[in-house]
């Protein structure tokens, strides 16, 4: 117990003890001291394991006491001074000797029962020394994991601002080009009236010219043998060209075109877009389920994360789609739980294990599940009965690397290829994962990306990406190089995340906020619009080209729907037992279309079930 509360610097019982950075502790004094043989030093090294650390600017004085310390000794010296001699028999063993006082309890014990009896003391402190360096462990391992999270979260934020600003400059530059348009067409409109004016006045003017010319003459002729009656329907005449051509000089040929704009009203607005929300570490744990709000987490969001499960308003969404056609189909839904062939991985960093699922692809050739990982930013290969085949990738910015990796799509050569989504590019692997070309940047050019999401091939082995963040559906070659652009706002998408194509070539769009399933023609033109009465957000869907049904990700109410044309069959709800979803992200349908595939994201999991359910 002495050497518990022993300074080893003056070997006496601690006064002001000072615990250093490495949990060693030594009087204030006897610090202070050290510290003034060397003024000009910065650091003080302990004496006993010769770590160094700075001395703050208040000096020793300013350093952490060490307060169990501080409180053994004060309860150690209500009970007598350590090693003080006490009268009596001991209280232990009942003999008289020289007698002290425990520093335990308030029995006066003999030195021979001392050493047994001072036992369990210390026993009882290590025991709290114990527990006091496991909680000091686990609140500190808590707190560096909410520093460490600081930044990830500070970068997703900082991509969240910038895509929602990218939105608004975008929003902004439609609507100059829009002004700049009309202008166009007003001025070549006024432009086309005042031609037309210029020509019936230059009619008249020649009529009255050769009217003149033709009175000069007569009146040169007949200036001796002048018919009155004759010269005052001259004049007349005269006159009326004369009144015509004073109204032809006040007439203006144009009309004024002119801009206004509500300046105030729109920099208020600026002013206060955005809201910064904050929660203090003590109102929520650190840690927990993650998500992408990549953002985005990141979905999307992120993203987060980007990211891909953030909420997006609506009112842009309806504001874009417009009104329901008349071949939108409104129908009425409930859902049944089925018994999975198979479930496939856990929330992990080992192979098979997933965090996020986000992406699923069934190879053509052959017959191998291919699945984004997406907070592991790999990519992970089964073959049809699940069983782990191979993995590549890691997070990164280099080729074969990815951040938040999304769709991913095979075509018939057997290439894998990836929406590395936070990385604004496309990347192509072969079938083994090794890497061999990509596409795209961030931007909003014809060819570039915000967020690219889902993928699909066409049987030319054309790339069709969801463009999320800049509202479109690209179409690329094989290679990499653009295309066309087969769908944007205009015609219904508004946060693209998933897109599939049938033999025929028709191709199906999916979004966040879509409450609709959008269908359009190979070239782009939109066929239809299949509307889920209580959909919340589409995301992933397959399509079975046995019987033209087709399987779409109901992500946010957790189910899968199941479309023939005539009813619609869904399969699951929210929960995590087997048969049940957390925000199912994509599907997808082995090659014979016997087995449907779900990518159950929150459960961190892949389900296999057989078809028909």
């Amino acid at each position: 117990m002495e050497d518990l509360i022993t300074c080893s610097i003056c070997f006496d019982v601690f006064v002001e003890p000072k615990q250093l950075e490495c949990r060693h502790s030594f009087c204030r004094v006897c610090l202070q001291t050290m510290a003034s043989k060397t003024p000009e030093a910065t650091k003080i090294a302990c004496p006993k394991c010769r770590y160094e650390q700075a001395i703050p600017t208040g000096g020793i004085k300013a350093l952490s006491n060490n307060r169990d310390l501080i409180t053994v000794i004060e309860v150690l010296n209500q009970k007598g001074p350590v090693g003080s001699t006490l009268k009596g028999a001991c209280q232990v063993c009942s003999m008289e000797d020289n007698l002290q006082a425990c520093e335990h309890c308030d029995k006066s014990i003999c030195p021979l029962c001392k050493e047994k009896h001072l036992k369990h003391f210390k026993d009882d402190v290590e025991t709290l020394l114990t527990r006091l360096k496991t909680e000091t462990d686990l609140r500190l391992s808590a707190l560096e994991e909410a520093t460490d999270s600081l930044k990830p979260m500070k970068d997703a934020l900082n991509r969240k601002i910038d895509d929602a600003f990218e939105d608004i400059k975008g929003c902004l530059k439609q609507r100059e080009a829009s002004l700049i348009e009309d202008i166009d067409k007003e001025a070549s409109k006024q432009l086309k009236k005042s031609e037309e004016k210029q020509k019936e006045k230059d009619s008249k003017i020649n009529d009255m010219t050769e009217y003149l010319n033709c009175v000069r003459a007569m009146i040169g002729e007949e200036s001796n043998n002048a018919n009155i009656d004759a010269l005052l329907n001259i004049k007349a005449n005269l006159f009326a060209y004369v009144q015509d051509l004073s109204k032809m000089q006040s007439e203006q040929t144009y009309g004024v075109i002119n801009v206004s704009f509500e300046d105030e009203a729109l920099k208020t607005a600026i002013s206060k877009y955005g809201v910064l929300k904050k929660q203090d570490m003590e109102e929520g744990a650190v840690g927990g389920q993650e998500s992408d709000e990549d953002g985005d987490e990141e979905e999307d969001g992120d993203d987060s994360e980007g990211s891909f499960t953030s909420e997006r308003s609506e009112v842009a969404d309806m504001a874009d789609f417009g009104e329901v056609q008349q071949n939108d189909l409104m129908i009425s839904t409930q859902g049944v739980i089925r018994e999975p062939l198979k479930i496939v991985g856990k929330r992990g960093k080992h192979p098979g294990c997933f965090s996020l699922p986000s992406g699923i692809t069934v190879s053509p050739v052959n017959g191998n599940i291919v699945v984004s990982d997406n907070h592991n930013n790999r990519i992970q290969i089964f073959d049809v009965h699940g069983n782990f085949i191979n993995m590549f990738g890691r997070k990164g910015r280099k080729v074969g690397q990815f951040q938040k990796p999304r769709g991913v799509a095979v075509n018939m050569r057997g290439q894998i290829i990836v929406a590395d989504s936070h990385n604004n590019r496309v990347q192509v692997f072969n079938q083994h994962g090794r890497f061999e070309h990509m596409f795209g940047k961030h931007g909003m050019e014809f060819g570039l990306f915000r967020n690219p999401a889902g993928l699909a091939v066409d049987k030319y082995g054309n790339i069709f990406v969801c463009d999320e963040r800049n509202h479109r559906v690209q179409v690329f070659r094989s290679d990499g190089t653009f295309l066309r652009i087969l769908a944007a706002r205009n015609t219904g998408v508004f946060y693209p995340s998933h897109i599939a194509i049938d033999k025929n070539g028709v191709v199906i769009v999916t979004g966040s906020n879509n409450r609709a399933i959008l269908i359009f023609s190979h070239e782009g033109q939109r066929i239809n619009a299949i509307r889920f009465e209580d959909m919340k957000s589409s995301k992933g869907v397959a399509l079975n080209n046995n019987d033209g049904s087709f399987y779409v990700a109901d992500s946010a109410n957790c189910r899968v729907l199941k479309f023939d044309g005539k009813k619609t069959t869904v399969l699951g709800t929210l929960g995590s037992d087997a048969g049940y979803f957390n925000k199912c992200m994509d599907v997808a349908l082995t090659h014979n279309g016997s087995r449907l595939v779900v990518a159950d994201c929150f459960n961190n999991r892949l389900q296999i079930f057989q078809l028909p359910f």
